[in-house]
């Protein structure tokens, strides 16, 4: 075993023991680019208005008409087949029976108007339309018609 006393910071290979975690020395490491004492600490973040970013209620797809959702439903499930497509163009048949419901003058309006928008993954339980089936059967049928 080596006789001589290693430097400090340097570790003596030849210790009979290796300090444990309690053992270490703690404290803040040096770091190979230290701040200049000038330039610490003086950048202040400057107070800025968040924009507003507008968004529109309406666009060309919100407005086409009931025959030609039910025409892209069938277009966009083409994979699906006998009962799951069935299913799918009933849910989305009342779903659209429900937004015809609220005020608007397209699809998306009346699906704010209706306030489903603001209630988030709520908003199916509180539809009430003829040809919805009932409790989670019901939720199934609505969620199923947006895809989910």
């Amino acid at each position: 075993m080596s006789t001589e006393a290693a430097p400090a910071g340097v570790i003596d290979v030849y210790a009979d023991t290796v300090p444990g975690p309690r053992q270490r020395v703690r404290g803040q490491r040096p770091t190979s680019h230290p701040i200049p004492p000038s330039s610490s600490h003086d950048f202040r973040t400057p107070n800025l208005e968040t924009p507003r970013i507008e968004r529109p209620a309406t666009w060309a797809e919100t407005a086409v008409d009931r025959d030609e959702i039910l025409v892209r439903t069938r277009t966009l499930e083409a994979a699906a087949r006998g009962e799951k497509l069935h299913r799918r163009v009933v849910g989305v048949r009342v779903l659209l029976d429900w937004l015809e419901t609220f005020p608007g003058a397209t699809w998306q309006q009346r699906w704010l108007a209706s306030g489903a928008d603001a209630r988030g993954p709520e908003w199916a339980d509180e539809v009430r339309i003829p040809g919805l089936l009932e409790g989670l059967d019901g939720r199934a049928q609505l969620t199923g018609a947006l895809g989910g």
